[in-house]
Order: C-alpha cells, then sequence, then structure tokens
C-alpha cells in the first residue's frame, strides 16, 4: 500500500493535483471577486454587446483588444473573453475561474519543460510551488487583463516543448506546432518575437544537435508565422499619432 502511494505521488499527474490544490487554496476566493475599473471594464463591461455577439466572432482578429484599430493588437485574449461570454454568459466567476486554470495549466507546462530539460524532479516541484505562491504572479489569478501574459507563457512553453521534440524525433508534427504556436503567442502578446532570439540560445545553452535541414525548416517556419501576424497586425492596427 505505502508502495504504491509513493508511486503515485511520483507521478506528474499526483503533482498536477497538488498544483491545483494549492492553487485554489490561495486564489479561490477571487472567484468572487467583481471586475476592476482598470482594463477589465474596457474589455468586458463597456463592449458586452459586442462580445455577446457571435457574429463579431471573425472581426476578432481584425481589431485591437479594445475593439477599435488603435492602441494594442491582442486577439487570443479578446477570443479567450468571447468565447467564455458566449458559452456561460456574462459572470464574472467564469472570467476568474478561466485566469486560475490558465495559471494552473502555465505552472504545469513549466514543469513538464524543466523535466523535459532533465533536471531533478524534486527541485523542479519545488520552484513551481514556489512559482505558484509566489505573490509577484498574483495579478495573473485575481486581474482578468493579466490572463494575456499567462497566455503567451502557456504557448512559449508549448513551443519549447515541441521544439526540443522536434529536434529529437525530426518530426513534421512538432515543427506545424511549433509554428502554430508561435503564431498564436505572437497573436498573444507583441513580446513573442523575442523567441526568434531567444531560440538559438537555448539550442546553444542545452547544446542540442540540429541539423541544417531542420535549422532551414525551423526558420522557415518561424518567419512565416512572424509575416502571418505582421499582415494581421497591419490590417487591424493603425499607426497611433499625437
Amino acid at each position: 500500500m505505502f508502495t504504491y502511494i509513493r508511486n503515485f505521488f511520483n507521478t506528474n499527474f499526483s503533482f498536477l493535483i497538488i498544483l491545483i490544490i494549492v492553487i485554489f487554496c490561495i486564489y479561490g476566493k477571487s472567484i468572487n471577486y467583481e471586475l476592476l475599473l482598470l482594463d477589465d471594464k474596457s474589455l468586458i463591461d463597456n463592449k458586452i454587446n459586442f462580445v455577446l455577439d457571435v457574429k463579431n466572432l471573425p472581426k476578432i482578429f481584425v481589431l485591437d483588444c479594445f475593439y477599435d484599430k488603435t492602441a494594442y493588437y491582442r486577439p487570443i485574449l479578446t477570443l479567450s473573453i468571447v468565447l467564455e461570454s458566449l458559452i456561460f454568459g456574462y459572470s464574472t466567476k467564469v472570467y476568474h475561474i478561466t485566469n486560475i486554470f490558465l495559471f494552473i495549466l502555465n505552472i504545469y507546462l513549466v514543469y513538464l519543460l524543466f523535466l523535459k530539460l532533465q533536471f531533478n524532479k524534486n527541485i523542479v516541484r519545488l520552484m513551481c510551488l514556489l512559482l505558484a505562491v509566489h505573490p509577484v504572479l498574483t495579478s495573473c489569478c485575481v486581474w482578468i487583463a493579466a490572463r494575456n501574459d499567462t497566455l503567451l507563457s502557456v504557448f512559449t512553453m508549448l513551443i519549447f516543448l515541441n521544439l526540443i521534440e522536434y529536434i529529437k524525433s525530426n518530426k513534421r508534427k512538432n515543427l506545424i506546432l511549433i509554428s502554430l504556436f508561435f503564431l498564436i503567442s505572437l497573436l498573444t502578446k507583441e513580446t513573442a518575437l523575442v523567441f526568434i532570439v531567444v531560440c538559438p540560445l537555448f539550442i546553444y545553452l542545452f547544446e542540442y544537435r540540429i541539423s541544417k535541414r531542420q535549422k532551414f525548416f525551423l526558420i522557415s517556419s518561424l518567419t512565416f508565422s512572424s509575416i502571418v501576424y505582421l499582415i494581421l497586425r497591419a490590417i487591424s492596427v493603425q499607426n497611433v499619432r499625437d
């Protein structure tokens, strides 16, 4: 019996359960919070008629996150809010619950990535638990608009996980997923462009061997995603002038 329990607690699934319990114990009360007077009102309350109209779904990718053609182009953030509202209606509880689950997913993907990099499992678990409870990340759970950074981190972790698999197995599936998640991360927040610089550094620092053919296809896929993003952004956001 003791061996069975010990083996269970060594599984990744058990750590996911621990993360869920810990994070809900800390941030569960935020489910009852109302919207803030910051971006939350602009993203949801002030545009609730737009958000609740399914016909506006295609417009998400040709407008900025404030449903205009100026300021910030963050369609994935808008899409997450619109989908929640269409499925569950206007519900601040749902918005906050989504924030919490996205935060849990983010920490868990960080955990899987470091395991993939062959770090000590116990140290990685401790590090992830510290991330889960650290007050500097409080806004990711309690501020609805801050989910944008959580979403960016989620898609970035997925890029790295597939990058490792692509280098090791050279499977087209992983290359496609890298390109897809990179495009989604760009549509989440423009700072995802930094990945173009971080990617070769990551490969170098962890001493991954990548063939010239893999490099060519990797660069091509990232370039393609960047071009698609820049075209969509050019269509959607006008230059802001004083």
